[in-house]
C-alpha cells in the first residue's frame, strides 16, 4: 500500500484530499440546511421545531449507519466476496449526501413558495430575543442565505396579473426617493408652497398626504353623457381640471368609486377579461381591471400612468402576500403610487364592501411599500429597495397607521412567537384611540385585547392556548363609533 502511494504524483494526492474535504464539508452542510429549512417552516407555522431536529438525526448520522449495516449483512450472505471500492468513511458520506440530499429536494419541490418564506421571516427563530452584534452578525449571515433561494419562490409563483414586458427601451426609468437612514417611516407634512416665480398651475405640488376622503367634485356632479367612453371621459376630466395633480385624483376617485370588486370571481381565483374596455362596461373586476382602466382612463385624460404588478398584503392573507396590480403615475418628471383598488372598499367574508378611501392615494413609497411589493424593484421608488425577505419581515401597517402619526416600536416583525401573551408597545402623538382583537389563525372567534390609551400606549393580547393567532390594530378619533384597520401581526404562542 504504501508503494502504491508512493507511485502517486503529488498532484493525485493533492486533489484526493481536496476532493475528501469537500465530500466531508458537503456531508454536514447537507443534512444543516435541510434541518434549517424544516425548522423554520415549523416555526412560521407553529409547530415542533423539535420534529426538525429528529429528522436530522435520523437523516445524520443514524439512517446512514443503518442504511450501512443493512447493506454489510446482505454482503456477508453472499457465497463470494469482492473487493470493496470505497473505504467505510466514504460510503458513509455517499449515504449521508443521498439521504438529505432527497430530504431536502422533497422539501423544497413540494412547497418552494412556503419554504422560502420561512427562511426569509422565520430563518432565525433559534436567535428569538437576542440582539447582540453576534446574532445581528448571523441574522445577516442567514437571510443572506435564504435570499439566494428566492428563485424557487419566483418559479412557484405564478402571477396571473402580468403582463408581457416590453423593451428595455420602452420602460422608463423612475428616479427613486431617498429615506432617511436610520429613522422611522415618514409621517404625514404638509406640502412644500411653490416657488415664488413659479406659478401653482404650470408647476402644480402634490396634495399634502393624505388626501381628504372627499370625492372629487368633477367625479361627483359628472353627467351621464360623459361616461359614455374612455376617451370621452378623459376629455371630460381633463377640460375641466387643467392642473395635473387634480386630474389625477379625478381618475383615481372615477376608477375608485364607479368599479366593483369581483368578490365571486376573487375568491373562485377564475378571472373574466381584466382589460379596460371590459371593466368600463361592466364596471366590475379584480386588481388588474382597475389597474388596467385607471391607465387606459388617465392616458385618455393627458396623464402618463403605468400599470405595475407584483404582490400585495391584505389583513385578509398570509405574510407573503398574493398577486395583485396597482399603478404609477408621472407628473413634472416625478413618480407616484396608487391603488384604486384598495381604495375603493374592502371584502368582508365573501361579500365586498364599498368604501371610497384615499389612503392609496399618492400615499409616501416607504408607506406605500409596507404592504406592496412590485416585481421590478426600480417601482418601489425608493433610493434603497427593499428585498422580498425584508419586505417579508416588516410589519404589515396599513398608510392610515403613519397618516394618523402611530409609531411601531415593538414586535419589529410581522410574525413573532410569546409565551401566552403578545405585547405591542407604540407611539400616539395624535392621542387617537385604538382597539385590537385577536383570531386563531383560519377562524372568526374574535377576542378583544386589553388596551392601554395615550400617547404611549400599550396593547396586550393573552391567548387562551397555544396556537397562531393574527393581531389586528384599529384606530378612531372618538372613544366609540368606527373604528378603522391600521395595521395586523401574527403571533404564535406556545
Amino acid at each position: 500500500m504504501d508503494r502504491a502511494v508512493g507511485k502517486r504524483s503529488w498532484l493525485g494526492v493533492a486533489f484526493g484530499l481536496v476532493l475528501k474535504a469537500v465530500a466531508i464539508a458537503a456531508m454536514i452542510a447537507t443534512p444543516l440546511l435541510g434541518v434549517w429549512v424544516a425548522s423554520s417552516l415549523a416555526a412560521l407555522r407553529n409547530g415542533p421545531v423539535w420534529l426538525a431536529f429528529l429528522a436530522g438525526l435520523l437523516l445524520f448520522p443514524v439512517l446512514p449507519l443503518a442504511w450501512e449495516l443493512w447493506s454489510a449483512s446482505r454482503r456477508s450472505r453472499r457465497a463470494k466476496l469482492t473487493p470493496r471500492v470505497l473505504s467505510l468513511s466514504d460510503r458513509l458520506i455517499l449515504r449521508t449526501l443521498v439521504l438529505n440530499a432527497a430530504f431536502l429536494t422533497v422539501l423544497l419541490v413540494t412547497q418552494p413558495s412556503a419554504a422560502f418564506t420561512a427562511l426569509s421571516a422565520r430563518g432565525d427563530w433559534m436567535l428569538d430575543g437576542r440582539h447582540d452584534p453576534s446574532a445581528q452578525a448571523g441574522r445577516t449571515k442567514l437571510f443572506g442565505l435564504a435570499a439566494k433561494l428566492e428563485w424557487l419562490y419566483l418559479a412557484a409563483h405564478k402571477n396571473p396579473f402580468r403582463k408581457p414586458t416590453p423593451p428595455p427601451e420602452a420602460q422608463p426609468i423612475p428616479t427613486p426617493s431617498p429615506i432617511p437612514t436610520p429613522g422611522p417611516i415618514p409621517t404625514p407634512s404638509p406640502s412644500p408652497s411653490p416657488s415664488p416665480n413659479v406659478s401653482a398651475t404650470s408647476a402644480p405640488t402634490p396634495p399634502a398626504w393624505p388626501v381628504t376622503p372627499q370625492l372629487d367634485p368633477i367625479v361627483a356632479q359628472m353627467p351621464d353623457w360623459a361616461e359614455g367612453t374612455i376617451q370621452t371621459l378623459g376629455g371630460y376630466i381633463s377640460q375641466r381640471a387643467p392642473a395635473p395633480f387634480a386630474r389625477l385624483k379625478a381618475v383615481h376617485d372615477w376608477v375608485a368609486d364607479r368599479v366593483a370588486y369581483d368578490a365571486d370571481s376573487y375568491l373562485a381565483r377564475r378571472y373574466p377579461p381584466q382589460d379596460a374596455q371590459t371593466v368600463f362596461k361592466t364596471r366590475t373586476s379584480v386588481c388588474a381591471g382597475y389597474a388596467n382602466l385607471f391607465e387606459a382612463l388617465g392616458r385618455a385624460a393627458g396623464l402618463e400612468v403605468l400599470y405595475i404588478v407584483g404582490d400585495a398584503r391584505t389583513q385578509d392573507n398570509d405574510i407573503s402576500g398574493e398577486s395583485h396590480a396597482w399603478n404609477a403615475a408621472r407628473i413634472d418628471g416625478k413618480w407616484f403610487l396608487l391603488d384604486a383598488t384598495w381604495d375603493s372598499g374592502f371584502l368582508r367574508g365573501s361579500h365586498f364592501e364599498k368604501s371610497y378611501s384615499t389612503e392609496y392615494f399618492l400615499a409616501p413609497p416607504r408607506v406605500f411599500n409596507l404592504n406592496h411589493l412590485p416585481d421590478e424593484p426600480k417601482w418601489q421608488l425608493l433610493e434603497k429597495p427593499l428585498t422580498r425577505g425584508e419586505f417579508l419581515r416588516q410589519p404589515a401597517l396599513s398608510p392610515l397607521f403613519f397618516a394618523k402619526g402611530f409609531e411601531l416600536l415593538a414586535p419589529d416583525r410581522s410574525q413573532v412567537d410569546v409565551q401566552g401573551s403578545l405585547e405591542v408597545s407604540l407611539k400616539n402623538p395624535q392621542n387617537m384611540f385604538l382597539l385590537a382583537w385577536y383570531e386563531p389563525r383560519g377562524s372568526d372567534a374574535r377576542r378583544d385585547c386589553q388596551v392601554e390609551d395615550g400617547v404611549n400606549p400599550h396593547v396586550t393580547c393573552r391567548f387562551p392556548r397555544p396556537g397562531r393567532y393574527d393581531v389586528k390594530l384599529l384606530t378612531n378619533r372618538q372613544r366609540t363609533g368606527t373604528f378603522n384597520f391600521i395595521g395586523q401581526l401574527q403571533a404564535n404562542s406556545n
